[in-house]
C-alpha cells in the first residue's frame, strides 16, 4: 500500500465523515466528497451549517472514509481552506492513516505525511 493506493481509494469512494470543532466544542457531519491527483479533498456546503461555521473559527479538521465492508478505514487530519464556488471547501491534507485487518487477523497500517 502507497500513495497511489489511498488516492484511488478516495476516487474509490464518494462520503466521509468530516469533524470540526469551535471553542472546543466537536460536531461531525456526513458528506460527499471529491478529491484530485494531490489528494485533497473538496466537499460542498451550506454557508449557513454549523460545519462551515466552525472553519471559519477553526480550519483544522478530521474526515473517515470507511467502506462500511470492513475493506478498510481510511482517517485523514488537514486543514480546511473555503474557496469560491461550488465545493466551497478544500481540505488539504496533513496526516492519512489508512487501516484494514487481514483474514488471518494481521492489522495492515499505512501512514503518510504530506
Amino acid at each position: 500500500m502507497n500513495k497511489e493506493f489511498i488516492k484511488n481509494w478516495l476516487k474509490g469512494h464518494e462520503y466521509c465523515v468530516i469533524a470540526t470543532s469551535r471553542e472546543d466544542k466537536p460536531w461531525a457531519a456526513t458528506v460527499n466528497y471529491t478529491t484530485d491527483d494531490d489528494l485533497n479533498i473538496y466537499i460542498s456546503t451550506n454557508p449557513d451549517s454549523l460545519k462551515f461555521k466552525n472553519l471559519l473559527d477553526n480550519p483544522n479538521v478530521c474526515l473517515v472514509v470507511d467502506s462500511q465492508t470492513r475493506e478498510g478505514t481510511l482517517q485523514i487530519r488537514g486543514v480546511a481552506e473555503i474557496i469560491e464556488g461550488n465545493p466551497n471547501i478544500k481540505i488539504k491534507p496533513e496526516y492519512l492513516v489508512f487501516k484494514n485487518k487481514q483474514e488471518t487477523g494481521e492489522l495492515n497500517v499505512l501512514e503518510l505525511k504530506l
